[in-house]
């Protein structure tokens, strides 16, 4: 491995560099885990060509390489350790196929973006993780991100058709096709979503679109019994999010707990009629709740809740984990038991998306208290496991929970998953020290 000879041939080849050691590099390396980046140096490619060409000179120089969109990944997978870092932030572009209704976009689009390009031709992209806003099609690709609307629409992975990838080889692969339905051999886009960057680098993909529902409607419920969960999942809303009563009491003072439902539908007359149903199993149960059309209002408490969670600690750890729907009331049980006997400083709290059984299970305290946290992190991955669960939904395993995969899935497995990358990745230059 020689990265000064490597970093030569990219400026020769006009590819922007900049060294590892210099405070510029920090910044594009450094993700939400707030651990330091060591990158031998950053790679910000400007073309999809750049970025194909920067990765065969890297690969030429058995140069290890981490790609990076916009460092919103919480499990460090997106975290340079002795490789090179390559900066997809510049690869925005995105065309819409509203006849085929089909996105492609290269992965430094924002999510959020995207989004926004899809409804001027009055069409959805569904995915809507909480970082939309901020976070890139590459990102949600790797983690196989989620968010509220995975209830009804399902996940990135769920609309990745295409993607065209440059593996450990420096080799160029399209797999899947830009169609709505695929039978013709293995659907290889699916095992790359989720990978993390240890197959390949995505240099574009093709994502299915939904048409748009234009009506909208949001409900709050405040302290849903555990048999709620279940009766309003029944009724099929687009989405349902939970707040545990400490997130309650986090973001309204009061301690509460909130279930919140959002309802969706083409028509006026559709959507009356699902706030009718709604309102009347909720009425008849009753519950104390709010009904509305406008998001910010009903939903403001889930708005609010990660931003606020800081005050009760600097230091967060968290979990996604993913319960079968019928343990979730044992393992919200079983959180408020474990929240009484933490240490002074502490301070657990639960949310997520419910209707999928994606919860996160956030832990807050000092750094004075980082070893007791990882105690206690320990304890809710392996009750997560008692249950039937598994350790991550959509922020993927990176580094930080890599000493906890061998709970969720037998080494066999992890073998098989091994060789499945070495055939992508014979050199072991693809985000090494990740996922397996």
């Amino acid at each position: 491995m020689n990265a000064r000879a490597a970093r030569t041939e990219l400026e020769q080849a006009r590819i922007e560099t900049i060294p590892g050691d210099v405070p510029a590099a920090f910044v594009y390396g450094a993700d939400a885990t707030f651990r330091s980046p060591e990158s031998l140096f950053v790679v910000i490619p400007a073309t999809e060509e750049e970025l194909i060409a920067a990765v065969r000179i890297l690969v030429t120089h058995r140069i290890p390489m981490t790609p990076r969109g916009s460092g919103t990944g919480t499990t460090g997978g997106a975290l340079p350790e002795g490789s090179a870092l390559i900066f997809t932030g510049r690869l925005t572009g995105c065309r819409i196929d509203a006849g085929d209704l089909i996105a492609e976009v290269e992965p430094g689009v924002l999510t959020g973006d995207l989004k926004r390009e899809a409804e001027k031709q009055g069409l959805l992209y569904p995915p809507d993780p909480a970082s939309h806003e901020y976070a890139t099609i590459g990102g949600n690709i790797a983690t196989n991100a989620g968010g509220p609307a995975s209830l009804k629409y399902g996940t990135t992975r769920d609309h990745l058709r295409k993607v065209r990838l440059i593996d450990g080889t420096g080799t160029v692969r399209e797999l899947g096709a830009a169609v709505h339905k695929f039978s013709t051999g293995y659907f290889l886009p699916g095992m790359v979503c989720g990978s993390e960057g240890t197959l390949g680098i995505v240099t574009r993909a093709w994502l299915k679109l939904a048409p748009y529902p234009r009506f909208s409607s949001f409900i709050e419920v405040v302290a849903p019994t555990y048999d709620d969960l279940a009766a309003i999942r029944a009724l099929a809303p687009a989405a349902m999010e939970y707040l545990d009563v400490r997130a309650g009491e986090l973001v309204t003072g009061s301690r509460q707990s909130y279930l919140l439902i959002r309802l969706e539908a083409f028509t006026e007359a559709e959507l009356a009629e699902q706030e009718r149903r709604f309102s009347g199993r909720l009425t008849a149960d009753g519950r104390f709740f709010r009904i509305g059309r406008d998001k910010k209002e009903i939903w403001a408490v889930r708005e609010l809740l990660s931003p606020l969670s800081y005050q009760l600690g600097e230091r967060k750890t968290a979990q996604d984990i993913v319960l079968p729907f019928s343990r979730i009331p044992e393992f919200l049980q079983w959180a408020d038991l474990l929240r009484k006997r933490l240490p002074a400083g502490m301070e657990l709290f639960v949310f997520g998306h419910l209707g999928d059984g994606n919860l996160h299970v956030n832990l807050m305290c000092g750094d004075d208290l980082a070893v007791e946290a990882k105690l206690i992190q320990r304890e809710i991955i392996v009750q997560t496991r008692q249950l039937g669960g598994i350790i991550s939904g959509e922020h993927g395993i990176g580094r930080e929970r890599r000493e906890a995969l061998g709970l969720f899935i037998d080494e066999p497995t992890r073998e098989l998953m091994r060789g499945i990358k070495k055939l992508f990745d014979p050199y072991d230059l693809m985000n090494p020290g990740k996922v397996i």
